[in-house]
């Protein structure tokens, strides 16, 4: 392309006088893309986060979970910035957040993941994928710091953005990890809000970006219990159509010499557990829902743990206090960071 428009250039120029030879120069423009490309609104952001983790280095990365946060709370003044993030700080981290940057413009985000392998599923862009969140959350406070707030509210923004991303595989390991990347978004946007410097378009954007994910749902713990559902049962009854079906499953499920390990079931035992499995998962997808009282929720986890569904129910159910904890403090932080950029104070 550089070559092509440095021919027009100079064929529209005083060497080439009248700029005739442009009539034999090949019409580019009007030919088809390429058979592999891709439009802008159908590409895959996972792609990006990729090229953007391949810049990380293993420094980098111990650098970025090196700094306590907490201890740093939201100062900007550099006398009490920790020696952890100014480590970090002096780090390059242009082109990892060049492509981080790109991947958070797009809709969609695309790991592939092989969910055929039921409770083997391979999952492995998680951990990355809070390293880059870790590099935009650096950048935001590096910029906050320096006085520019608005774009640290862009870098909130993006995180926010990368960890809606992370819930698109809908495992539930996927969309908590998900929320981990975004709440620490909260704590920056809180930082943000109480600087002078924000413009009040920015903070109106930053509001709207944040009340977006204040849904009934704001985890996706049901499209996570849906998609669970699906690909575990599948993958169960394919384990399960041939003879010695507990023996391939129960390596898988059950770690050696831990509990449950002397568990034994017959082929047809386990037919008929997974049979019961679907009642299991839509029982435990009403007992997530944030709407659900304490003492009903307590209910569901003493049928299931009563063997009511079977064994194997007991075994694929979550622990759903810890995600009920989860989906409260995730509300509460986002209230919180809705707050600071609402209050006239933060102004």
């Amino acid at each position: 392309m550089k070559i092509h428009r440095s021919l027009v250039a100079l064929a529209s120029g005083t060497l080439l006088g009248s700029g005739a030879l442009l009539a034999t120069l090949p019409a580019y423009a009007a030919e088809p893309m390429p058979a592999n490309y891709v439009a802008p609104a159908q590409r895959n952001a996972a792609i990006r986060y990729l090229i953007a983790v391949s810049y990380l280095t293993p420094e980098m990365g111990e650098e970025l979970k090196a700094i306590d946060w907490e201890k740093l709370g939201t100062s900007i003044d550099p006398a009490k910035m920790t020696t952890e993030f100014n480590d970090a700080a002096k780090q390059n981290f242009d082109q990892v957040l060049q492509w981080t940057v790109d991947g958070t413009t797009m809709s969609k985000c695309n790991f592939e993941s092989n969910y055929e392998a039921g409770v083997g599923t391979l999952l492995p862009q998680l951990a990355q994928m809070r390293q880059l969140a870790r590099a935009l959350r650096l950048d935001a406070r590096i910029n906050l710091k320096n006085g520019d707030a608005d774009k640290a509210a862009d870098r909130v923004m993006q995180m926010l953005r990368l960890g809606s991303h992370l819930q698109q595989d809908s495992w539930l390991i996927s969309v908590l990890v998900g929320a981990a990347v975004q709440q620490p978004a909260f704590h920056e946007a809180v930082a943000v809000a109480s600087s002078p410097n924000l413009s009040e378009a920015k903070r109106r954007e930053l509001i709207a970006a944040l009340q977006a994910l204040d849904t009934p749902d704001p985890i996706h713990y049901q499209d996570a219990i849906s998609v669970e559902r699906r690909s575990i049962i599948a993958w169960l009854e394919k384990e399960s159509a041939a003879p010695g079906a507990w023996q391939r499953i129960k390596p898988q499920l059950i770690e050696e010499g831990g509990p449950g390990s002397d568990l034994s079931l017959t082929d047809e035992e386990v037919r008929k557990q997974i049979g019961q499995l679907g009642s299991a998962y839509d029982a435990f997808a009403i007992a997530a829902k944030g709407t659900t009282s304490d003492a009903d929720a307590a209910k569901f986890f003493e049928r299931s743990q009563s063997g009511e569904w079977g064994t194997l129910s007991k075994m694929m159910m979550p622990g759903l206090e810890a995600l009920r904890a989860s989906e409260r403090r995730y509300k509460e932080a986002l209230a919180k960071a809705i707050a600071a950029l609402q209050s006239p104070a933060g102004k």
